[in-house]
């Protein structure tokens, strides 16, 4: 009865809006590297490009498979630094008024 259903989504399946989302970030970081930190600077340019070319397309490949584990790691940190603020803010009110 279940054979029409597609199969349920894993949680390292690659992703298409992640790849995107990791093609940009992928760039982002590669461009720093290269421009910012002159990381290559004495490469030929055809082995400079290529090493570009290759690092984007793996972080767009890593962060297409990793992508909904990224973004459930990033809610569970926010979430616990909203509430190790709370505990330090609590903390802090009785260290002042005790």
């Amino acid at each position: 009865m279940r054979a029409d259903e597609p199969a349920p989504r894993g949680l390292f399946d690659f992703s298409i809006f992640y790849a995107v989302v990791g093609l940009f970030l992928s760039v982002v970081v590669v461009l720093s590297l290269v421009y910012g930190l002159d990381l290559g600077a004495g490469w030929p340019k055809p082995v400079r490009f290529s090493a570009m070319v290759i690092a984007v397309a793996a972080g767009s490949y890593v962060i297409g498979r990793t992508g909904l584990f990224l973004f459930g790691m990033f809610w569970l940190l926010v979430a616990a630094l909203f509430v190790l603020g709370i505990l330090g803010s609590i903390g802090a009110a009785l260290w002042h008024f005790a």
